[in-house]
């Protein structure tokens, strides 16, 4: 038995990894390139190579530096990953806003769902049919937060909490 199966079945009953890949627009390039061959290539290679189920949040500024940078490799991984079923994609809104504080200001709402859907656009458009997200019911959301996801979504939202 693989080191990666051992693990998975120790924990799939009260566990979930969730990877959060996130880098800010102004990030530059430098550091997109080091962050990815030390932390992204690694990762999205040895995900598309074993069978280890996470989730996988990926946003639309590290999607446009990838591509930007010709970085696809990494994407290319995590396709491949998420087509055998091995990742499962999380949605999120686009520049890694608090949404909380953005439903608190005028309008907030309807950038949160610009956002979503700017997000959803772009990784649907670069992984295909297997851009299939859930958003994540984070914990401390307050009930206008998602109640705004959900009506501004057609993604189902999982909730995180385990009880062990």
């Amino acid at each position: 038995m693989d080191v990666s199966t051992e693990i998975q079945q120790k924990t799939s009953d009260f566990l979930l990894h969730l990877y959060h890949l996130y880098q800010p627009p102004h990030q530059s390039d430098d550091w997109i390139f080091l962050i990815a061959d030390q932390c992204y290539r690694p990762l999205s290679r040895w995900l598309a190579q074993n069978n280890f189920p996470v989730a996988i949040n990926i946003s639309y500024s590290l999607i446009k530096h990838l591509r930007r940078l010709r970085l696809e490799d990494i994407i290319e991984n995590l396709g491949e990953a998420a087509e055998k079923g091995t990742i499962e994609f999380t949605g999120s809104a686009a520049y890694h806003p608090i949404l909380p504080l953005l439903l608190s200001h005028k309008g907030g709402e309807s950038e949160v769902k610009r956002q979503i859907e700017l997000n959803d656009r772009l990784n649907r458009e670069v992984f295909g049919n297997v851009w299939k997200p859930a958003l994540p019911q984070n914990c401390h959301l307050p009930q206008k937060s998602l109640f705004c996801l959900k009506s501004q979504s057609s993604a189902p939202i999982v909730s995180l909490k385990a009880d062990l």
